[in-house]
């Protein structure tokens, strides 16, 4: 019976969100052509309003470099002759450790882990370990469109929901 109480706990100590509007709660669109600028300075740690990045990683993508971040980026979001300016660029999301000792780490080894699921789902994508909060959290980014097929990435609410709990579910197998 303990055994099956510390996963419940384990669980309860993560919670995983898509980015939203903290006005309308709505989940964030990610439409305007400066949308990857503006995210991946902030998500690694790059603006002033976000100094507190421990680690940084990702697949696809140079995360050392905002302006080759972009492009790649743009590049492979151009992959499709139906790619015009109304479609979702990128999907942010964010996982965070419920537990203020938790060891950050860890955190960079679930980055790479999630960021290597996303990247075999045929997504580039860039995470960093944020410590600016009173717990420690991973943002993550991901190209909308998919560098196997070129299509788009839509997802239902189910589908997204299966995919925050797959990601839950690999932070918990480093947990």
């Amino acid at each position: 019976m303990a055994k099956v109480s510390k996963i419940v706990n384990k669980e309860k100590s993560l919670f995983c969100a898509f980015a939203f509007d903290k006005r309308t709660k709505k989940e964030k669109s990610y439409k305007d052509k400066n949308c990857y600028r503006k995210v991946l300075k902030y998500v690694l740690g790059f603006s002033d309003e976000n100094k507190r990045v421990r680690y940084r990683g990702g697949h696809g993508v140079d995360f050392t470099d905002i302006d080759n971040a972009v492009l790649q980026f743009k590049t492979v979001s151009k992959m499709s002759s139906k790619n015009n300016g109304a479609t979702r660029k990128i999907y942010h999301f964010f996982l965070r450790f419920n537990d203020k000792e938790f060891d950050p780490n860890l955190a960079q080894i679930a980055g790479d882990k999630i960021s290597e699921y996303i990247f075999e789902m045929g997504h580039q994508n860039i995470y960093a370990v944020h410590e600016d909060t009173e717990y420690c959290h991973i943002h993550f980014i991901y190209n909308a469109r998919n560098f196997f097929t070129g299509k788009q990435y839509h997802a239902s609410k189910k589908e997204r929901d299966i995919f925050l709990n797959n990601v839950k579910q690999i932070a918990l197998d480093i947990m």
